[in-house]
């Protein structure tokens, strides 16, 4: 998949993408879920704000969600019981751009970005320490329903964790022409 920045415009702390582009920089997307202190939901799909988690993993760990503390630089960290294997963020409405952190390793990880089941981006993640974490980001203009976490050799035995959910809504086309409105008058008392 080729990723093409057509342009974007900043709006704010959020960047509107006007194509396709993996984002690194965990800043440019607002924070929606940190897992510190969080409690673990019982077994099957959980909601939190505008996101839906499930899991479809398996494996010794059986089904079901654990929080893990002192990864991700001592912080806690949501994984299923199994292992990562299959981790899926259902978003209710569509996102310009989400992202997450992804690790506990070692091991590797594919973070693909979806809209109408069809993989819009795709981030791949080595991790080769517990300790160690790395970002996966896209955004799209098109919109993003869904983020799924897999972990390609299906290795129960691993462990693996995702942190620090991050997305932001497609603004409605008014607000974007307000905001665009916005610009032009303030250009325009520059003069």
């Amino acid at each position: 998949m080729r990723k093409i920045l057509v342009g974007a415009a900043a709006v704010g702390a959020l960047t509107v993408v006007a194509s396709a582009q993996q984002i690194n920089d965990p800043d440019a997307i607002t924070l929606q879920h940190d897992f510190e202190g969080f409690q673990a939901p019982p077994p099957g799909p959980f909601t939190l704000g505008n996101a839906t988690f499930s899991e479809q993993s398996s494996g010794s760990g059986g089904p079901g969600w654990r929080v893990l503390g002192g990864f991700f630089n001592g912080t806690d960290t949501l994984t299923d019981n199994a292992g990562i294997s299959d981790i899926t963020i259902d978003f209710d409405t569509a996102m310009a751009q989400a992202g997450l952190l992804v690790g506990i390793g070692p091991g590797d990880y594919t973070v693909d970005f979806l809209r109408d089941n069809n993989v819009v981006g795709t981030v791949n993640i080595s991790v080769v320490d517990v300790t160690e974490s790395a970002f996966a980001g896209w955004g799209d203009a098109g919109g993003i329903d869904a983020i799924r976490v897999t972990e390609p050799s299906g290795d129960n035995g691993r462990v693996g964790g995702i942190d620090d959910v991050r997305y932001d809504v497609i603004p409605a086309p008014g607000t974007m022409a307000l905001l665009g409105l916005g610009g032009l008058v303030g250009m325009r008392r520059r003069r």
